[in-house]
């Protein structure tokens, strides 16, 4: 008997609604807020711009504000530097995904 709990009849959504900067008057997009569902419960979601910077490193940019500097710091830590880029459509350039549960 398998007693391990299984989400398997779920579908898992792939689009991040309500997507939105989170510094508008900034005139670097270097972060994007949005809503995405996982597994039919919705959750935060936060795009961070990554650029190569001047020792080869990938980060936000250098001018990007410091909460989103923090973000990725902190995104850094959790994975022990493991992270994967992604390209989002209407977008310029190469992004990571944060994904934070919706407080009560």
């Amino acid at each position: 008997m398998n007693t391990k709990p299984s989400i398997k009849n779920k579908t898992m959504t792939m689009e991040i609604t309500d997507l939105r900067p989170d510094y508008p008057d900034t005139p670097g997009n270097y972060s994007y807020s949005g809503v995405i569902e996982l597994y039919e419960v919705t959750h935060h979601a936060q795009l961070i711009r990554l650029v190569i910077d001047s020792c080869g490193l990938q980060g936000p940019p250098d001018d990007a504000p410091v909460e989103v500097h923090s973000n990725f710091d902190a995104l850094q830590r959790f994975y022990e530097g493991r992270y994967k880029t992604v390209t989002v459509p209407g977008l310029v350039g190469e992004y990571c995904l944060i994904v934070y549960p919706f407080g009560d």
